[in-house]
């Protein structure tokens, strides 16, 4: 992915990192795919806010606790917080 289209096509834009991107846009696209339960039950759930479930499944979100549980519990793994401060 190192063509200039196939970089607009990546998510999370404010991460510097390509690869991670790369992985975090396959990841997500792949949940979102597999995901049977409604955006709002996925909110309720994981206790996150329904707008940052839309912006994650589009690739905006800059949450990563956000993104990383929605991946976790789309994964079947138990969501969990990280500090980055």
């Amino acid at each position: 992915m190192n063509s200039k289209s196939n970089e607009s096509e990546l998510f999370f834009s404010f991460l510097h990192e390509e690869r991670l991107r790369i992985e975090l846009t396959k990841i997500v696209k792949d949940c979102k795919s597999r995901r049977t339960e409604t955006q709002k039950q996925v909110s309720d759930f994981i206790g996150t806010p329904l707008t940052k479930i839309k912006q994650v499944e589009n690739g905006t979100c800059k949450d990563i606790n956000a993104i990383n549980n929605y991946i976790a519990y789309m994964s079947g793994l138990t969501p969990v917080y990280i500090d980055i401060n």
